[in-house]
């Protein structure tokens, strides 16, 4: 009885490690299968077909409707402050209303820029000026404190919020691998979407009407909602006008407040109001 017990245990011990093996095996020629698949497609640089552009599209979009506000700190470096390459930033954001708080301090703590957008307003305290200009939100108007860039509302939230944004668009298709490319009812380019290879994350947006191409970098997962830690953007000139690093984000929380969406100048500052 006990060799037969002992052959039944070595029998039995042997199917199981045969079946491990062979799932082993058919999980490696699946992986294989499908990684050379990918592969395949980006080194031909076939197009996307359009259930797997429309499936990157709606991922997008939902990572988008996911957020209602968000508070977020970190560094911002901005060429043309020669003075200053690099300064501690804090962001507030709600998206209904539309509001951005953006706070760039010193690293030693100095004050240098407090900007708000409220729907279509714009204030700015600037504390090198002792001034705080008040005026309509455009891009132009923006431009005056972040030279070179051309950010409408939704460039900034994308760029504050740390994920690209889709713009308005009437539909879109894939010209090469691992891209998607926003066209308006004229057919126009107005977004091209540049993927990590094989994967859904967007690395490259370029805005062509805008003249600005965002760059997206190191992801980070906060339930389910992702935001990239690094967000580079190039303005007009072509150069890396201003790069943001951030070290915290806290999405949808109740901590966002009315309260943080205010401006108040120190005594002694002027006012102007932007034409």
């Amino acid at each position: 009885m006990n060799g037969q017990t002992a052959n039944q245990s070595i029998q039995t011990s042997s199917h199981i490690l045969y079946v491990s093996v062979m799932s082993l095996l058919a999980i490696l020629v699946i992986s294989i299968f499908y990684g050379c698949t990918s592969l395949n497609r980006h080194l031909s640089m076939e197009p996307m077909g359009p259930d797997e552009t429309g499936a990157v599209i709606a991922y997008i979009q939902d990572q988008e409707d996911r957020i209602s506000s968000f508070i977020t700190s970190g560094t911002v470096s901005i060429e043309a402050w020669m003075r200053a390459p690099e300064a501690d930033i804090l962001i507030f954001g709600t998206r209904d209303p539309f509001r951005l708080k953006i706070e760039i301090t010193h690293p030693w703590g100095g004050r240098i820029l407090h900007i708000l957008i409220e729907d279509t307003k714009l204030e700015v305290l600037s504390f090198d000026e002792r001034t705080l200009y008040i005026g309509t939100f455009t891009p132009y108007a923006l431009s005056r404190f972040l030279p070179g860039l051309n950010l409408d509302k939704d460039l900034v939230w994308s760029v504050s919020r740390g994920y690209p944004i889709l713009m308005e668009y009437s539909r879109f298709v894939s010209f090469g691998a691992d891209q998607i490319s926003l066209l308006d009812h004229e057919g126009t380019q107005i977004e091209i979407i540049n993927l990590l290879n094989g994967g859904r994350f967007p690395r490259e947006v370029l805005f062509p009407i805008h003249d600005i191409n965002l760059d997206f970098s190191t992801y980070e997962e906060i339930n389910g909602i992702y935001y990239a830690q690094e967000v580079k953007v190039d303005g007009a000139t072509g150069n890396k006008e201003l790069v943001l690093k951030y070290k915290k984000m806290v999405f949808n929380t109740a901590a966002v407040s009315a309260q943080d969406f205010t401006i108040s100048p120190p005594p002694g500052f002027g006012k102007v109001y932007l034409d």
